[in-house]
């Protein structure tokens, strides 16, 4: 028992968060909220410590260790259904309000469809509302990764690194090809619903495979994209009106999957940045692409920090052109990459998101690009092209939440 003990208290040094004794927590293993509690409370018996033996943990009160438990109170509820199928998981009425930013409510429905569903999707899925001794608590699925030791990450040549599981849920990863034994995952993009991705519009075809035609969806690695639950088939494209392939202007698409995918906090929509403010001079892209010019493609979800070049330097980068022929596009394009280091999203990137975080939504990321085009990757000061996202959250309306 004392081994079992130093193990979680190694726990709360490299992930927990503090929290006080009668507190409300969410256990990680089983995702379900609790109460937080000594630990020979929560036990009662090294049987019944057996049985559970990986509880979070929320601290420590002198030297007994304070864990999150749920053994008594969890909710009898199929594991298996999601919450958006299951009236446990939603009574915003007698749910208290944002416990991801205690001091402020859970932010305001304001009749715009694609930020209207993305509190939808946070209320649902990132905080649920669960009953436990008959009061409604609001539940906390929230990724905290970040707590993991930056040590542990893999640094590669382009300048990013392996995402964590979980990290960043909404990027998928798009396949070409019918038989899974030949088949190709060229793109990325973005799950903006339960049935639509969003992706750039010169993803929908590959030259040398056909049309895309699988999203391998809530995945870590290439090689999970197996399963029910994962793996999709493209039922419907739908490329932006004004995208006409070879020009680079509005090259932007939606993929229709021929079943609604399995939403949880690995698979989760992102926001759609529509023009309100947000902190844009940063920004992170992800993907399986290239880990550096003529590189191998990544295995692993990478994740790479971005700076934001002003329109008139990106301008002088990217002049007119055959199929660019008003160079960069201020209005519906913008520019990323780093003056200092070699930081940039590769081949096999295009269609993935470039997201940044909202001042009043947790743990959802707000994509303001998609990963369109650019030089040779991973030269310092070359940025890539994105195509920006807010002139067309109209349009993705439109065919997502008709």
């Amino acid at each position: 028992m004392l081994y079992q003990i130093k193990i979680i208290l190694l726990f709360v040094i490299y992930y927990g968060c503090a929290l006080e004794e009668g507190s409300f927590c969410t256990d990680e293993n089983d995702n379900w909220p609790g109460v937080c509690k000594r630990f020979t409370e929560c036990f009662k018996s090294a049987d019944e410590f057996k049985r559970n033996p990986h509880r979070t943990t929320c601290g420590f009160k002198g030297d007994e260790i304070i864990v999150c438990c749920v053994n008594a109170t969890k909710p009898n509820v199929n594991k298996t259904s999601s919450l958006l199928n299951t009236t446990v998981g939603l009574d915003p009425d007698n749910c208290p309000g944002n416990v991801w930013i205690p001091d402020k409510p859970m932010p305001q429905k304001t009749g715009s469809k694609a930020w209207d569903k993305c509190l939808e999707y946070q209320e649902r899925l990132v905080f649920p509302c669960v009953k436990i001794d008959n009061r409604w608590i609001r539940g906390n699925q929230c990724y905290y990764g970040r707590y993991r030791k930056r040590e542990e990450s893999l640094v590669i040549s382009a300048g990013g690194e392996d995402a964590d599981l979980l990290e960043y849920p909404s990027t998928v990863l798009l396949g070409y090809g019918e038989d899974p034994e030949t088949r190709q995952w060229l793109c990325g993009g973005v799950v903006v619903s339960e049935r639509f991705i969003l992706t750039a519009g010169h993803c929908i075809y590959a030259k040398t495979v056909g049309p895309v035609t699988h999203v391998a969806a809530g995945v870590l690695k290439r090689s999970d994209q197996t399963g029910d639950k994962t793996l999709y088939a493209v039922k419907r494209v739908i490329k932006h009106p004004d995208y006409r392939p070879p020009i680079k202007y509005n090259d932007i698409a939606l993929l229709e999957t021929d079943r609604p995918m399995h939403l949880s906090k690995a698979l989760l929509p992102a926001c759609l940045h529509n023009g309100f403010p947000v902190h844009d001079e940063e920004a992170v892209a992800t993907g399986w692409g290239a880990l550096g010019h003529t590189r191998e493609y990544a295995d692993t979800l990478q994740k790479v920090d971005l700076r934001k070049f002003q329109h008139e330097e990106c301008s002088k980068i990217y002049q007119k052109q055959k199929h660019f022929k008003d160079g960069i596009d201020n209005k519906t394009q913008i520019c990323y990459g780093d003056h200092v280091k070699v930081k940039d999203t590769c081949q096999g990137d295009s269609g993935g998101p470039l997201t940044v975080e909202h001042p009043d939504i947790g743990c959802m990321r707000c994509v303001v690009g998609i990963t369109s085009f650019g030089r040779p990757c991973g030269t310092i000061g070359l940025p890539g092209v994105y195509t920006r996202l807010a002139p067309y959250v109209t349009w993705i309306e439109g065919v997502v939440w008709p």
